[in-house]
């Protein structure tokens, strides 16, 4: 008896949920959206009734989220590996840039060191010659040196 009086409060409980949720309201609003709520709103909704139960098949939800999982998950995977090789380049081309650039360098310090060696140049000259070996130094020191 006990078994069955719980059975009843609980169809009960459940009774006035099951009524609200069949009461449901359908309006459109000024910029011509279509609303549903289960509280009836003041002006121009019209009551309506669903049609009955909805079922979803949750198995191939299921299925299809997993398939678009690894379709991501793979397409992440070759971006990242397509990102990593182009950046792998990037960093091969700016080395090969700065090798080159400090190369340079080194080879026109040489020129300017046996330059004023050899002499037979005017002052002003030897102070041009001098002052494009320290900003070449400087610049070899910081670009070159200072990375390795």
């Amino acid at each position: 008896m006990l078994r069955i009086s719980l059975v009843v409060v609980i169809a009960l409980a459940f009774t006035p949920s099951v009524s609200q949720a069949t009461k449901l309201y359908k309006w459109v609003d000024e910029n011509g959206v279509t609303h549903f709520s289960d509280e009836q709103p003041e002006t121009g909704a019209q009551r309506v009734t669903p049609s009955g139960m909805s079922v979803i098949p949750m198995r191939e939800n299921i299925r299809t989220q997993r398939n678009v999982e690894n379709i991501n998950r793979s397409t992440s995977t070759q971006r990242q590996s397509n990102t990593s090789s182009s950046a792998n380049r990037e960093k091969e081309r700016e080395k090969a840039r700065v090798q080159k650039q400090c190369s340079w360098y080194e080879q026109r310090i040489k020129w300017i060191d046996n330059r004023l060696r050899a002499g037979g140049y005017s002052v002003s000259e030897g102070n041009r010659l001098r002052a494009e070996r320290r900003e070449l130094s400087r610049k070899r020191s910081w670009e070159c040196l200072r990375g390795n």
